[in-house]
Parts: structure tokens; C-alpha cells; sequence
């Protein structure tokens, strides 16, 4: 064995400690950025497999009902397919309480080409059979053989199904994050049940390269011009947005942080590194002494390099793959993407994380190496071994305490204090803000319950004018206030852009009680004004730069016109809405019929009770019911997606907060190893363990205080930092940044329980050797 891989071993064995710290810390770096990083790489592989799995359409067209053959559209360039399907909305009763239910009809003949979906688990569709959507039966926790009490707007009475399966439709979004349920049903059913089987949706695949906004409104033409008239349309990254862009943001704001907590963990390698090399200064100068030549020096730490690279690339790896993979197929169960991961890891970053694990060793040998080589060897002669004592000199001081020493051991090792502080603070940073998001999005989530201000409403078609319909509801026991609203899709443009964006129309009394819009800009709707709209800064996003007085353009099937905006309120995870006044609405469609009736409870009045009773008169008086729903389960909705956000961030926060602590303990251990003989004088002058014990608590006591200090102002910006881009990405408004008080109580104790820990526990080791090996 050459002489250069017997030294580089004996080096790595006879500092084992240090060198076993180095390859945790390095370890730990690699893990955190390289399992955000595969995370996000999976998660788009995840997209795109259900993409690829269910063929989701490119474009969904809702339309008015229709029976002729569609084959045109396929001719049309640009289309690979076409498919028409029949869509009914009803209610399941379940429990005593309704839940919104959209039924397909699934053909007898064939299985529909898009937007498949996949029988998990069950048995074929037959009569007074159902299927449930997967995420639909986890959140309502219906099981095979189960009995259904379905509701359609034409029936008084429901009627029974049997749940025959449970199958993926990874199209739909979530029930509790939709607040709508999905069901299959057969055409035997139907029939028995007198549902028309004229269809009312349209899906559609492109050929590859084909715009789909252009597409679009070619399509919209060709459809009307052949007698099918569309209310909306829908494009394959509608339907994904909200899912897709929610986990991007949160995966590329903590890519940003890893990479931030990975310069850290860099730092604190090549110091470590340098406390290795250091403590080989007299081998070293006796090889020189010898004759030794700065290439054979150097290979023995190329060789330790080697080994210290390979061992990282062994264990980061694997735990990267099934930490990043469990983390996505989480997330997908979760979001309703599935779970079907076809790869483990990305081969770009399997190829990065292996060049990494041999480029930061080398990396962060170079500067100690080399400046080692190049010192005296009489340097190296001379200070092997040897405790470094300040010359002697008189004092002025005449006060003493252990705490004094503390803070001069502190302060002559600046760089090493420094970093262990930047070490504890960055990890305390990321918690602290966790806790204040919290808390902000807390804050915005009251702010989005007052929104609202009635308890229940339902959806309906009537042709009964609004004046006896809200009558009708005003004899409903239990009930203290009704309005009549009308709620529906519109497209809207503005006078710079070609493409529609889908909303949702409020049409409202002008002096409504049941909505508190926060204005961003502008005002709220005045009847004086009956061209005037507001919209939600949702839209106004989407529509781009709009300001209040710029002039939209809204389209409901045929008929179009311009609006001015008056002004924009903040959203509320409701998607794009329009806002305006009942007569604006009536002029324009020529409709003085409603469709949702708002409804405010009398004190004590149980809300089901309510929702059970307004049924029976509602529906016994002919006004078909489609749907209903609480106040109460609509705010529920925005806080499960932002429950999700909140976890997701907790997860990857005490991921860089164990980042910081393992990096921290590593550099405070590794002070105790090297202050052995510091140890031992104090011992031998008499010093009791505790006072060795108060000396080095003390330290790291201090370093925890500062640390914890610098935390709370850096959870500052970084809690700005998230608030900007999670109120952009999901509520399009940035949420105020503040510091957490509880967060930052929390991290103290833990900050002051980490400085304990880290000086105990190796202290307790060290101060169990003997005298005589510690000097």
C-alpha cells in the first residue's frame, strides 16, 4: 500500500470524530436541497403522468343541451379527438345533511377515450348502481355496498343507489377543496330516473402544437355556428392551476432557503476541514523535512477526499429518493393527482448530487491545504502540539467570573461564534416565520369569514318571479333575512387582449347585507351607475394591468358588452369574480328571474334543521333545487387548502431548523474535542465539573441567545418572502408580514434546551476520561 493512502487513512481513523461530524454535516446539507429539488422534479413527472394516464382534455366547453353528432369538431385542424358526455347535477343526503353531487353518465356501449377514469375498486356500473370519485369517498367515507340518497332538481323525493365502486378521476379537484362531490352513473339509470341523455359537455384533445387559446375561440365558432350554444370553457391549465401552482410556489421559496441553509452548511465544512488539516501541521513538516513534494502531499488528501465522497454519494442518494417520494406521493393523494411515480430520482440530479459529493470536499479542502503546505516548516516544527497561551501581562481586571470567561472564549474565536450563531438562527428564522404565516393567514382567513354575511343558500331554476320566490322563503321556520341573487360563469376580456378568462357573475341588490367586500381600489357598486362593475383582484390579475374606470368587455352564450370597472376587492379563493347590481343585470340579459336564494338564520336556529325545512317548502311549491350549501362549509374550504400550505411549510421548516441544530451541535462538539487539554488544566488546578460545566453552558448559552436574537430578524423578510408569494399564488394579494411572538418564545427555550444539549452531552464524555488523558 503506497505510503500516501496508509497517511490519509491514518488521518481519517485518528480523527474520526471530526471527520464523522463533517461527513453529518455534509450529509445533512446535501439531503435538505436535494430533496426539495428531486420534490419538485417528481411532482412535475406526477402532473404529467395523470395528465398522460386519464388523456385530460386540452379544452372543456359546457354547453346548453344538444343531441346532434359532433364529428365536425374533429375535422376541425388542430383537434386529435372529440367527445361529448352528459352531466347532471344533483344532492346526496348523507347523514342528515346535502352535499353537491355531479353525476356522469357513463355510455353502455363504450368507455369514454378522455378524461378516464379508473375502477380502483368494485364492481361493473348496472342499474341503481353508483360510482364514487376516490377523493370524493374519503371525504364523505362512503364504502362499497353503501346506500346513496341522491336528489335530483326535478325530484322531491330522493332515491336510493348502491355504491357499486370507487374510481380515480384525477381531473376533479378534491370535494373539500371544491365543495362539490363526483358520481358515475349507467344509462339504465338514468332512463329509469327520465334523464334526458342529450348532452351538455364537450371535451376535447389537440394535436400536438396547437394553441389552446386560439383554439378556443375557433372551436366556440364552429359549435354555435352549428346550433350548440356554450356558457363556458375550460383549458387543461385551469384545471390544474390552483393544485399545480400552490405546490410550485411552496417548492421554489424552500429551494431558495436550502440553498441558503447549503452555503451555511459549506462554511461550516471548510472549517471543519481546516481543524483536520491543522492538527497534521507536524506530519506534514516532517514529510517536507523529507523530502516530500507538494503532489505527494496532496494525494493523501485527495484519497481522504475520495473516501469522504464516496460515502456521502452512498447514503444521500437513497434517503434523497424516498424522502422526495414519499413527500410527492403525499402531496398527490392529497391534491388528487394519485400516486403512480414511475422514477425515484431525477438522472440530472443523481448525476449533480454525485459530482457535488466529491466537488464540496475538494472545494472546501483547498484553502486549508493550501495554505498549510505553504507555511514554514519551522512553524510546523515548532507549534505541533502545543496549547497556544496569550503572553503574560497585568491585569487591570480585579473582578472575576465564570461568565467573563465564557464571553473572552466567544470573542477570541470570532469566526467559529459567528457561524454557530448563523447556524442556530437560520433554522429559529425558518421556524419563527412558520409560526407567523400561521398566524397572518389566520388573520386572513377571519378576514374571509366576515365576507360573507348569511348562513345558508341554495341554488335553484324557477320560473316564478324573485319577489315570490324570496316570500316563499321569508315562510320558511327559522328564517330572519332573504335576498335573491343570480350566480353564474361569464367570459371576460379587456380592450388590450383577444382571450376570454372564465369568472363567476354576481348579480346582487344594490344595498345587499350579506356581502363585506374589502376594496382594494376604487368603490363598491352604486346603483346611480348601472354600467359600472367591480371585480376581485383575482381577475384583475388574470385580465392584467386593470385599474378602476378601464372598460371590460362580458359574455354570457350570444350576448356581449362593456363594462366599466368601478372598482376591485380582495379575493377569497373564490376564482375570478364579477360584480354588479340586479337592474345592470336584468337590462342587459333581459332576465328578472333569480337562481340562488341567500338566506340569514334567526339566533338559535340550527342550520341543518334550516336546510331540511326550506327544502320541504321550496320544493313542494315547484322550485326545483340543484344545490345547497352553508356559510359555514364554504369558509371551511379555503382553510383545508391553506391547512395543507401550513403543513407543507412546518415539514420543510423543521427540515432546515434540524439543518441548522445538527450543524450547530457538530461545531460546538467539536470545540469541547479540541479543548481537551483545556479541560484537563482546569481539572488539575482544581476546577470541579461544575464548573467546567458552567463554563462551556455558558458559552453555548450565550450563542444561543444571539442566535435566537438574529432569528427573529431574519424571520422578518422571510416571512415577508412567503407572504408575498403565497398571497400571490393563491389569494392575489401579498399577506402582511409580522414576527410571531409565540413563534419566537417557542424558539427561545428550544434555542436555550439545543445550547444545553450541545455542551452536555459531549462534555459528559470527555469529562469521563482520566486526568492524564485529557492533559
Amino acid at each position: 500500500m503506497p505510503i500516501y493512502v496508509r497517511l490519509a487513512l491514518r488521518s481519517f481513523f485518528h480523527q474520526r470524530t471530526k471527520a464523522l461530524l463533517m461527513l453529518g454535516s455534509l450529509l445533512f446539507c446535501l439531503i435538505s436541497i436535494g430533496t426539495l429539488l428531486n420534490s419538485k422534479y417528481l411532482f412535475q413527472e406526477l402532473l404529467e403522468n395523470s395528465r398522460q394516464t386519464s388523456n385530460l382534455a386540452d379544452i372543456t366547453f359546457y354547453t346548453g343541451r344538444f343531441d346532434q353528432d359532433i364529428d365536425f369538431v374533429s375535422s376541425i385542424e388542430g383537434v386529435k379527438h372529440a367527445e361529448a358526455k352528459t352531466e347532471v347535477r344533483s344532492r346526496a343526503k348523507l347523514h342528515g345533511e346535502y352535499m353537491n353531487l355531479q353525476l356522469l353518465i357513463v355510455p353502455n356501449d363504450s368507455r369514454y377515450s378522455i378524461n378516464q377514469t379508473k375502477l380502483i375498486d368494485g364492481d361493473p356500473l348496472r342499474n341503481q348502481t353508483i360510482w364514487i370519485e376516490k377523493a370524493t369517498a374519503e371525504d364523505t367515507g362512503l364504502k362499497q355496498q353503501e346506500k346513496m340518497d341522491i336528489i335530483l332538481p326535478s325530484q322531491t323525493k330522493g332515491s336510493d343507489l348502491t355504491v357499486a365502486g370507487v374510481v380515480q378521476d384525477q381531473s376533479r379537484i378534491p370535494a373539500k377543496y371544491s365543495g362539490i362531490g363526483y358520481g358515475f352513473i349507467s344509462e339504465a339509470t338514468a332512463k329509469k330516473w327520465n334523464i334526458p341523455l342529450s348532452k351538455n359537455m364537450i371535451h376535447v384533445k389537440l394535436e400536438d402544437g396547437s394553441k389552446q387559446n386560439e383554439m378556443v375561440k375557433k372551436l366556440q365558432k364552429s359549435l354555435e355556428d352549428n346550433g350548440i350554444t356554450v356558457y363556458r370553457s375550460e383549458t387543461s391549465s385551469e384545471t390544474f392551476f390552483i393544485r399545480e401552482t400552490m405546490v410550485d410556489s411552496l417548492l421554489n421559496i424552500f429551494i431558495l432557503l436550502g440553498l441558503f441553509a447549503f452555503v451555511l452548511g459549506f462554511i461550516l465544512i471548510v472549517h471543519i476541514f481546516h481543524r483536520i488539516i491543522s492538527e497534521d501541521i507536524y506530519s506534514l513538516s516532517i514529510q517536507k523535512v523529507t523530502g516530500a513534494t507538494y503532489a505527494h502531499l496532496w494525494k493523501q488528501y485527495l484519497l481522504l477526499i475520495f473516501l469522504i465522497g464516496t460515502v456521502i454519494s452512498t447514503l444521500s442518494i437513497p434517503i434523497i429518493s424516498v424522502a422526495s417520494r414519499y413527500f410527492v406521493s403525499y402531496l398527490g393523494a392529497e391534491l388528487n393527482f394519485g400516486r403512480e411515480l414511475t422514477q425515484w430520482i431525477s438522472p440530472t440530479l443523481a448525476l449533480g448530487l454525485l459530482i457535488l459529493s466529491f466537488i464540496i470536499p475538494l472545494f472546501g479542502a483547498i484553502v486549508p491545504v493550501r495554505s498549510l503546505l505553504s507555511s514554514p516548516m519551522v512553524e510546523g516544527l515548532k507549534g505541533s502540539g502545543r496549547l497556544q497561551m496569550k503572553a503574560s501581562g497585568r491585569s487591570r481586571r480585579r473582578f472575576f467570573h465564570l461568565s467573563l470567561l465564557s464571553i473572552r472564549n466567544i470573542l477570541s474565536k470570532k469566526s467559529q461564534s459567528i457561524l454557530n450563531i448563523l447556524m442556530l438562527s437560520f433554522g429559529g428564522a425558518v421556524i419563527i416565520a412558520c409560526f407567523s404565516m400561521q398566524e397572518s393567514l389566520g388573520h386572513t382567513m377571519e378576514e374571509m369569514d366576515d365576507f360573507w354575511h348569511h348562513d345558508v343558500e341554495w341554488s335553484f331554476s324557477s320560473p316564478l318571479p324573485k319577489n315570490e320566490i324570496t316570500s316563499l322563503a321569508e315562510s320558511i321556520d327559522g328564517v330572519k333575512t332573504v335576498e335573491g341573487w343570480t350566480k353564474r360563469n361569464t367570459e371576460v376580456k379587456d380592450a388590450s387582449s383577444s382571450d376570454y378568462i372564465n369568472a363567476l357573475l354576481y348579480s346582487l341588490p344594490a344595498k345587499s347585507e350579506f356581502i363585506k367586500p374589502e376594496l382594494v381600489k376604487g368603490r363598491w357598486l352604486n346603483p346611480e351607475h348601472p354600467d359600472d362593475i367591480v371585480v376581485n383582484s383575482e381577475l384583475a390579475e388574470k385580465l392584467g394591468p386593470v385599474s378602476t374606470g378601464d372598460t371590460v368587455s362580458l359574455q354570457i352564450g350570444k350576448e356581449k358588452k362593456e363594462w366599466r370597472v368601478a372598482g376591485i376587492i380582495k379575493s377569497s379563493l373564490t376564482g375570478p369574480s364579477v360584480y354588479m347590481v340586479q337592474p345592470s343585470y336584468q337590462s342587459w340579459l333581459g332576465q328578472e328571474t333569480i337562481n340562488r336564494l341567500m338566506v340569514e338564520k334567526k339566533d338559535g336556529t340550527d342550520v341543518h334543521s334550516l336546510l331540511n325545512d326550506g327544502e320541504d317548502v321550496l320544493s313542494s311549491n315547484g322550485i326545483r333545487i340543484e344545490g345547497s350549501e352553508t356559510v359555514e362549509s364554504m369558509n371551511a374550504r379555503p382553510k383545508e387548502i391553506i391547512k395543507l400550505v401550513l403543513l407543507t411549510i412546518a415539514c420543510i421548516g423543521w427540515v432546515f431548523s434540524i439543518v441548522g441544530i445538527v450543524n450547530l451541535m457538530i461545531a460546538v462538539s467539536m470545540n469541547i474535542y479540541e479543548r481537551t487539554q483545556e479541560i484537563g488544566i482546569m481539572k488539575s488546578l482544581g476546577g470541579s465539573n461544575a464548573k467546567v460545566y458552567g463554563l462551556f453552558i455558558g458559552e453555548s448559552t450565550i450563542v444561543a441567545v444571539l442566535g435566537w436574537g438574529l432569528s427573529c430578524a431574519m424571520s422578518y423578510p422571510l416571512n415577508w418572502l412567503l407572504g408575498w408569494k403565497l398571497g400571490d399564488s393563491l389569494l392575489h394579494f401579498t399577506i402582511n408580514p409580522h414576527i410571531s411572538l409565540k413563534g419566537s418564545m417557542i424558539w427561545l427555550c428550544i434555542s436555550l434546551l439545543i445550547g444545553f444539549a450541545s455542551s452536555v452531552v459531549p462534555l459528559k464524555k470527555t469529562l469521563k476520561q482520566k486526568l492524564t488523558t485529557l492533559l
